[in-house]
């Protein structure tokens, strides 16, 4: 039987404890932000089709034949901040009615120390938040990876690992969200669907990637959808705070 450090079928490096370290992550870090090819499209038939096969075909070393998930996550978050940009994700986005005493007095402060109108107000304070939002998500999925560590770490000890996982994840919600958050952008955000569709796909992701009973996997679906939750939590309020840091500075 052939042995060595490449697949005698298909060339492709034999994964070991290598692949998990941060030396090696970051050196493919860099080369992801140089490089898209044509298999997009199939990625992202497949990131759709079949929650979870993305991951365990990376973690298995049957990578050539997708695009990396750095690479996939970056393509995704450019499509969510385009959608961030049209608005649904914006200072409103917090309210939970159609009223906010507290939003309005901000954007009345920031109008009259800026010699704004109301509305140019809320336009600056809304760039402001989608621009630190945006940045914050890059910090939201390295937490996010952090629940599955701790959930399956003594299967699957490596945290770069589970951060594969957390950037399909992510690569997924930012697309779906991005589609949903236009159809609803003018509704209030508990309307939108995708608190039922994120869980639907972490679901039968962590099925397909850990292989465990349906009862288990049922329970860590929730911890992980709580920790995906905190997670934007974080990322809103990086970008509240940034709006109102801003607007205090402009005071």
């Amino acid at each position: 039987m052939l042995s060595g450090s490449y697949c005698q079928g298909c060339g492709e490096a034999r994964p070991d404890a290598h692949e998990w370290s941060w030396r090696h992550f970051l050196h493919h870090s860099v080369h992801e932000f140089t490089h898209v090819d044509s298999k997009i499209f199939q990625t992202f038939w497949l990131l759709f089709r079949r929650p979870g096969l993305l991951t365990t075909e990376y973690w298995s070393g049957r990578r050539t034949a997708y695009i990396r998930p750095l690479r996939l996550y970056i393509i995704a978050a450019a499509v969510h901040l385009l959608a961030v940009s049209s608005g649904f994700y914006a200072v409103d986005f917090i309210k939970i009615g159609k009223e906010s005493p507290q939003l309005d007095s901000l954007v009345a402060m920031v109008a009259k120390s800026s010699g704004m109108d109301t509305a140019a107000a809320g336009d600056r304070l809304n760039l402001q938040f989608q621009r630190v939002y945006g940045a914050a998500q890059y910090v939201a999925v390295c937490f996010f990876a952090l629940v599955p560590w701790l959930l399956y770490r003594k299967r699957h000890p490596y945290y770069i690992q589970h951060l594969i996982f957390a950037l399909h994840v992510y690569a997924f919600w930012f697309l779906v969200s991005s589609v949903t958050g236009l159809i609803f952008a003018k509704r209030p955000w508990l309307s939108s669907p995708m608190a039922l569709i994120t869980t639907a796909y972490l679901f039968f992701a962590i099925r397909r990637i850990y292989g465990q009973r349906l009862r288990t996997t049922l329970w860590k679906c929730v911890l992980l959808r709580l920790g995906h939750m905190l997670a934007e939590a974080l990322a809103i309020a990086a970008g509240m705070g940034g709006a109102i840091l801003w607007a205090l500075v402009k005071r």
